[in-house]
């Protein structure tokens, strides 16, 4: 039986994991059915970077405002907002011309804006602290599940119902899901606000504010900018990576890649009780960066044909370490700033959007003149830099106490 105490906490975490598994979902239709995509509309493939840009660049513009969404009209009520643009996302797309795919990619960048803050503001208020790291993980790790499902269950419905009719398809699915979950979301919110004083009102410029006061978040604002610069390009990237420079087979390289997403699916949950048990956040943190920068440097100065036993391993600690780390970042984000978690996570979701773009593109550049393993060693290295600085925030902030 699960207890009362948890209990309070286990349904709000599931309906923000579920909420994080749409929006992957909906997401990945484009990357996994784009040769359908290109051949049915008559388009370069190659446009999907043009949908991924627009995605990300309307995600940085509304992460400000998102945060203040999330402490004005409750979390809950905000996630159950991205159910609504990763549902409208799906049936914009089944228009099947060029201009809805740029709609789908406002929707949806709109979507991932406000998960973090909706996320942040109600596990804040209802997880209680030694459990804090953990659910938060949990939460993120509807992404990977997300993808994994993308990956397998699009191709199958392409192959049943078309690309057109897979996105009516799932977006019936999320509209139903939808409505199920509809008499949770005012609980959720009633539940999250017992006990806890929301100022009235919140302006956009209180987060900077906020992270111009407290040298840790300044240091969690420039991690999760290039960490998650690192996990990205390690997704977009190391196939081609691979089959170009390693003399890998697709599959095998595709192979691989699952081997990394698979290791972040696992640590994400081990890092989060880890980070709750044994060792503290902001350490974990600083030290998750060192390993994926030696990683990550390790895999981009790989020699052509590599042992297969030695690349497994190194990429399996890449995904875990590169792709473990969110949960427990956002919840400390959350824990240095529990009276406006959702302002300050989106404030601080700027700088992760942005290297979004920027990431790629200077691997993308790297590949152009010959090496894709240099562009990555480069994004993978500057997590190297964000440890250090976060460790030295956190000595400002230690010092700072002590005065």
């Amino acid at each position: 039986m699960i207890d009362p105490l948890h209990r309070r906490f286990i349904a709000p975490t599931l309906f923000l994991w579920y909420t994080q598994v749409s929006a992957a979902i909906a997401t990945q239709l484009v990357p996994v059915l784009a040769p359908e995509l290109a051949r049915d509309l008559g388009l370069d493939p190659a446009l999907i970077g043009v949908y991924s840009v627009i995605m990300w660049i309307t995600a940085g513009l509304i992460s400000l405002p998102a945060g203040e969404l999330s402490d004005r009209f409750g979390g809950a009520r905000v996630a159950q907002m991205t159910l609504v643009l990763s549902t409208l996302s799906l049936g914009v797309a089944a228009i099947a011309h060029p201009l809805a795919f740029v709609g789908m990619a406002v929707l949806l960048g709109a979507a991932w804006s406000l998960q973090g803050p909706a996320g942040a503001r109600v596990l804040i208020r209802v997880v209680p602290p030694q459990h804090r790291s953990l659910m938060f993980s949990v939460r993120q790790t509807g992404v990977q599940v997300g993808f994994l499902v993308a990956s397998f269950s699009l191709p199958a419905l392409n192959d049943v119902f078309g690309w057109r009719g897979t996105a009516c398809v799932l977006a019936a699915v999320l509209a139903v899901m939808l409505l199920a979950f509809r008499p949770l979301v005012r609980g959720i919110d009633e539940q999250a606000a017992m006990g806890a004083s929301d100022p009235p009102k919140a302006r956009l410029t209180d987060g900077w504010r906020r992270v111009k006061r407290d040298p840790v978040l300044q240091g969690l604002g420039v991690a999760i900018g290039i960490y998650s610069a690192t996990q990205f390009c390690m997704n977009g990237f190391f196939v081609i990576y691979a089959v170009t420079e390693l003399n890998f087979g697709l599959a095998e390289a595709a192979a691989m890649l699952g081997v990394a997403q698979f290791a972040a699916f696992v640590a994400r949950l081990f890092w989060g009780f880890v980070a709750d048990r044994y060792i503290g956040p902001l350490r974990l943190l600083i030290g998750l960066g060192v390993c994926m920068a030696v990683c990550g440097m390790a895999i981009g100065a790989l020699p052509s044909d590599p042992p297969r036993m030695a690349m497994t391993a190194l990429v399996f600690f890449m995904g875990a370490t590169s792709g473990g780390w969110n949960g427990v970042l956002l919840a400390e984000i959350a824990r240095r700033a529990p009276d406006a978690a959702g302002l300050v996570t989106g404030t601080l979701q700027v700088a992760n959007y942005i290297s979004l773009i920027i990431g790629p593109i200077v691997v993308a550049v790297a590949g152009a003149a010959g090496s894709y393993g240099l562009g990555f060693g480069i994004v993978a290295g500057s997590a190297l830099g964000a440890a250090g600085f976060l460790y030295h925030c956190a000595r400002r902030s230690r010092r700072a106490d002590r005065h």
